[in-house]
């Protein structure tokens, strides 16, 4: 991780960049901080590797077995891909 190994660090840096300085103060960058490790402090949090994951479930979970051209028109995934994601790919 560029920020070393701390995921809030990285996440505020990563405000700051996006945002500038002028909108995301130190001081803005604070609360947010102080506020995240009052909630989760010490907390294992689970992080999905992409939003790909996600779709990818939805995918599996909608289909029925007869719906797959509604499906890939939904998600806008050609028939080859969405037979890719069926067999775990």
């Amino acid at each position: 991780m560029k920020y070393g190994d701390d995921l809030i660090k990285f996440m505020i840096k990563t405000m700051q960049h996006a945002l500038g300085e002028n909108l995301f103060t130190e001081n803005l960058a604070e609360q947010v901080e102080t506020q995240i490790r009052q909630e989760y402090g010490g907390q294992a949090v689970y992080v999905a590797k992409t939003d790909s994951d996600v779709r990818r479930e939805s995918i599996i979970k909608e289909f029925n077995g007869r719906n797959r051209r509604e499906i890939c028109a939904k998600f806008g995934i050609g028939k080859a891909h969405f037979y890719r994601i069926l067999k775990g790919g």
